[in-house]
Parts: structure tokens; C-alpha cells; sequence
């Protein structure tokens, strides 16, 4: 009986310690820490993280964050601060991991434009969304360049001096650029008349959803080293030099930019695919007209229920659909529900 007794004591002790390196380890396996290259070298405390305006540098109206890693687990947010002044915010990831973003992603106190940059790859998990006030740009470029004064770079990362005017390019060095994987099912979704802009690899809508109302989004990848230039409304131009990477769409996933002038929608890539029900919609409802939809691709599939659709519902002309793929076009099958109020 005593035997028995000391097992029981033993195997108490043991499962507490294993309770106490478990807290402990998910006390210490916090998601976002700054590199130290512009300010304290640290790691923040989760799971509400405020990313205070002094934990970047400010220059002239941009402000730059630089991140050793950043992520978001399910239930985390991530803040950044900043004065109104402040019209773009610009955060590279300077590690060696992935952004995997399963939670929020805010700004508070300004209209500022949101940019997330990691060579490494981005991933928005099912869990994934967006309050901010200005528009957001997530890509797997090395650097944004801003017009002849310079870089920032996530793989060279030197503090920023003279970067005082708007991102002109996105820079692309990697031999084949990582992906960005957008499985948000609720959507990531921006204020009315903003923008998304997704350039990076690969770009693949895993059931995710992307919602402008009255804004823009706008689509596309590099396979190859290159450039993509970066105009001041947000529209993405890719030389025809460099070759374009694939873009697809299944799992009922969506892009929509509907609202009361219908917004615009630009993809870019070499194939893209929808499935699964998938739709791309820029509907008018209101007087205004709507902007429409442009796809550059080398094939173009649509199959399985998907649809592309920029219809009206009030008075303003519905915007045009703009196809220009070089190889093909493939329709494949029929489409899902017919809306009868067309």
C-alpha cells in the first residue's frame, strides 16, 4: 500500500511540472518582437499587442516598424498606434519565418495606409481580420522602394533617412517569390472607398474572402526575380519582362468591392484559376457607375459554379469585364444560383 502511495506522489509531481513548462512556454511564445534596427530591440507581450508609434521611426508623414517575427494566433490583436500625421505606416519582417496571421490586425488614431512585407511568406488563417482606417497592402517583396531616395528592405534592413514620399515599387530578389495564402473566412476588409493590394508569389484564396466596398483590389505575383511598380491609387503594374506567378480561387472564396459606385478589381497573373463557387464581384448599387473588373493572365479557368460578375442594381452602369489572356480561356461546367433580379 505504501508502494502504491509514493506512485501516486510520484506521477502528481511529474504531471504538475509538465503543467508548469507547458504555462510556461506559452507565457514565453509570444508572436511579434522588434529587431531593434529602428528603436529597442524587444519582444511584446500578447495577447492584445500595442505597437506604439515610438516603437518605430517616424519620417515626415511614414512611419516604419521592422519586426524580428510577426504573427497572430486566434483570439490575438495586433495595434498600431499612431498620431494623425501619420498617412502610411510601413512594417518589414526581418526573420527567417513566415507571417501567419490568425487574428487581428488594427490601427488607431489615424486614416493611414497599412503595409505588411515578409520575403518569408504571409498566411491569413481562417480567423484573419481588418480594422483599419486606410487602405492595407500585404507582400513577399524584399523592399519597397520610394521613387530615386530609396529602400526598404526586409532582407537588407538599414534605417530609413530620407524616405519621406509615397512607396513607388516592390522589389523581388528571391529566385522563386514565397506566397501569400488568404484563408480568412469572415474576410479581411477595409473601410468604404479603400484599398487591398496582395503582390507577392503565388496568391492563393483557400476559402478566403477580401471585401473593398467602393474601393479596390488589386492581385498579382511574380515567379521570378522583378519589379512591380506602385502607382498612387494603388494600382499594380508588372513589366512584361518578368514572368507572373498563379493565382487561385476555391472553396466558395470571394473578392468584392460592391457599394453604391461599384469599385475596381485588377488580377495579374499567369494562371488563373476559380472553383468551388468562387466569385469576383464588383456590383453598383447607386447612381454611380461602376469601376469593373480587369484580368491579365496568360490562361484564365472558371469552373465549378464560379462566377465574375459586375452587374447593376441601381442607376449607374454596371462597370465593364476586361479579359486579356494571351493562351486561354476556359468556361467549364455551369454556374451556381442565377440571380433573377439582374
Amino acid at each position: 500500500m505504501a508502494f502504491f502511495l509514493q506512485k501516486q506522489y510520484a506521477i502528481a509531481i511529474s504531471t504538475n511540472i509538465a503543467m508548469a513548462s507547458l504555462l510556461s512556454e506559452c507565457v514565453l511564445a509570444q508572436n511579434i518582437a522588434l529587431d531593434g534596427t529602428l528603436g529597442e530591440r524587444k519582444t511584446l507581450s500578447g495577447p492584445n499587442y500595442i505597437i506604439r508609434q515610438t516603437d518605430g521611426r517616424t519620417v515626415g508623414s511614414n512611419l516604419f516598424h521592422s519586426f524580428g517575427k510577426f504573427g497572430l494566433d486566434k483570439g490575438e490583436a495586433a495595434t498600431f498606434q499612431s498620431s494623425g500625421k501619420i498617412e502610411n505606416i510601413f512594417s518589414r519582417v526581418t526573420g527567417n519565418s513566415p507571417s501567419k496571421i490568425d487574428g487581428l490586425i488594427a490601427t488607431t488614431g489615424t486614416r493611414a495606409n497599412l503595409f505588411l512585407m515578409n520575403p518569408n511568406g504571409i498566411i491569413f488563417g481562417k480567423n484573419a481580420s481588418l480594422d483599419i482606417k486606410g487602405s492595407f497592402v500585404a507582400t513577399t517583396a524584399n523592399a519597397i522602394q520610394f521613387g530615386d531616395r530609396g529602400f526598404f528592405s526586409a532582407t537588407n534592413p538599414q534605417p530609413p533617412t530620407l524616405l519621406t514620399v509615397k512607396p513607388s515599387a516592390f522589389f523581388f530578389n528571391q529566385i522563386s517569390p514565397a506566397a501569400i495564402t488568404n484563408r480568412a473566412k469572415e474576410g479581411l476588409e477595409v473601410s468604404r472607398g479603400n484599398s487591398i493590394v496582395l503582390v507577392g508569389g503565388d496568391i492563393d484564396f483557400d476559402g478566403g474572402k477580401l471585401e473593398a466596398p467602393e474601393g479596390r483590389i488589386e492581385l498579382g505575383g511574380l515567379s521570378e526575380p522583378g519589379i512591380v511598380t506602385l502607382a498612387n491609387n494603388f494600382n499594380l503594374t508588372f513589366p512584361s519582362q518578368f514572368a507572373r506567378s498563379d493565382i487561385t480561387f476555391s472553396k466558395k472564396a470571394s473578392v468584392d468591392v460592391s457599394g453604391r459606385g461599384g469599385g475596381a478589381i485588377q488580377i495579374q497573373g499567369r494562371q488563373v484559376r476559380l472553383t468551388d463557387e468562387s466569385k469576383i464581384t464588383a456590383e453598383t448599387r447607386g447612381a454611380k457607375n461602376g469601376r469593373g473588373i480587369v484580368i491579365s493572365a496568360q490562361t484564365l479557368t472558371i469552373q465549378d459554379g464560379a462566377q465574375i460578375s459586375s452587374a447593376t442594381r441601381g442607376r449607374g452602369n454596371g462597370g465593364n469585364i476586361d479579359i486579356d489572356a494571351t493562351e486561354s480561356v476556359e468556361l467549364i461546367g455551369t454556374s451556381g444560383e442565377i440571380d433573377k433580379d439582374i
